[in-house]
């Protein structure tokens, strides 16, 4: 399991880094919250699990880069800082915690609210409002289901699960196709072209996928 925690304090970034690895978890820490929002984003949607904010600012332009996923930890000073944090209405905030920390506590916490959330989405990707069903290869988004076609499914899942990050041509066909197999040079292109005019069509969704001149595709 992978965490950030975002603090400006040395002596509590020391202690939390002893904590997590007596635990076995994988722990980096940030003095700018933003650049590190943005970095999470750019990410692969699973990289990081939790965020750890250590009295830091959580404001709404932070909210905006953050991953849809990420589960959101805040260390507060005393509990009249809750008002600060319940104007952002930010379901991905699932715990509060006080001065002095109990990191036994918190590590309990973060494997309960991780394992829970694996066995939910177990099956399934979701990205952008759409949601695809990996064991039934179909695309949701509100009410509308499509079924795709293997090669559809799979490209689609590849870009939602990079959501953010620019994917290469060359990258898509290492990770999407059989190198064994005869595909041509336009191959991608044809499958993202399908890919938008199935997301268009059925769901009304006309710049999910962008073209990225000379570098690629990406899922925003």
């Amino acid at each position: 399991m992978n965490i950030l925690m975002c603090t400006g304090d040395a002596v509590n970034a020391t202690k939390a880094r002893l904590a997590m690895k007596s635990y076995r978890m994988n722990l980096q820490v940030s003095s700018d919250v933003l650049k590190t929002g943005r970095s999470m984003q750019a990410e692969s949607q699973d990289l990081w699990s939790v965020l750890i904010l250590d009295r830091m600012p959580f404001t709404v332009k932070l909210q905006s880069v953050l991953p849809a996923q990420t589960q959101i930890f805040v260390i507060i000073n005393d509990w009249s800082d809750l008002k600060d944090y319940e104007k952002l209405s930010d379901d991905r905030i699932c715990r509060f915690y006080l001065w002095p920390l109990n990191w036994e506590l918190i590590i309990d916490d973060i494997r309960a609210i991780s394992l829970a959330e694996r066995f939910l989405t177990r099956g399934k990707i979701e990205a952008g409002g759409l949601l695809i069903d990996t064991n039934a290869h179909t695309v949701s988004y509100g009410i509308e289901t499509v079924l795709l076609r293997k090669k559809e499914y799979e490209l689609l899942s590849c870009l939602m699960k990079n959501r953010g990050r620019v994917l290469s041509r060359s990258a898509l066909l290492e990770m999407v196709w059989d190198f064994n197999s005869q595909i041509t040079t336009n191959t991608v292109d044809v499958h993202i072209s399908r890919l938008r005019k199935i997301l268009k069509t059925n769901f009304g969704l006309n710049a999910v996928i962008k073209t990225i001149p000379c570098a690629g595709y990406l899922f925003t």
